[in-house]
């Protein structure tokens, strides 16, 4: 709808170019953010769900969020607590994740986000409105486009808008990150 077109959303647009104009046939909005974890807390009512190692981050579904049961169709009302969560969203607004998917697979203990950086100040950054720590994560696993960079490069480079992507171990709900990169 109109009212997904927020500053910063991704947009492909199918259409003719009519005198300077662009005649739209076709609006797909893009998912910008990915995350993998436990589901930590559920609430069927509100349709709203939190995951593991994302403190502060809730995830609101809505009646256009297709749900995946292993490659099943599945059902928002069958998730539980502790349940593996593939989650394919947008972020909205800068803090909002809204999920276009959302997919259970096989138990895991591991936990992966892929995001626009919203803010990045060594060893903290900032994706889908979720502070990430990387001070314990080795310089040896910072990595760029074509293998490790190192920390102080890492930080160097990256940039706000960008996708970067963290990836690590839950034990219960603390996350443990093991290696952060971007796809530049």
């Amino acid at each position: 709808t109109a009212g997904d077109s927020t500053p910063g959303a991704h947009v492909l647009i199918h259409g003719a170019l009519v005198q300077g104009v662009l005649q739209a046939q076709e609006v797909v909005f893009k998912e910008n953010v990915e995350m993998e974890s436990n589901v930590e807390s559920i609430n069927i009512q509100n349709g709203t769900l939190t995951l593991a190692g994302l403190s502060g981050l809730t995830i609101a579904s809505d009646a256009r969020t297709v749900m995946e049961d292993e490659g099943a169709p599945g059902r928002f009302e069958d998730l539980r607590i502790g349940d593996h969560l593939k989650v394919h969203a947008r972020l909205l607004d800068g803090q909002r994740v809204l999920p276009t998917e959302l997919e259970r697979t096989t138990p895991s203990s591991s936990i992966v986000v892929h995001a626009p950086v919203e803010l990045a100040a060594d060893p903290l950054i900032v994706l889908a409105d979720t502070s990430i720590d990387t001070s314990r994560i080795p310089d040896k696993d910072f990595v760029g486009l074509y293998g490790t960079i190192g920390r102080v490069p890492f930080f160097e480079k990256v940039v706000i808008g960008r996708p970067v992507w963290v990836k690590g171990i839950l034990t219960g709900s603390i996350a443990t990150w093991g290696s952060v990169g971007t796809n530049r």
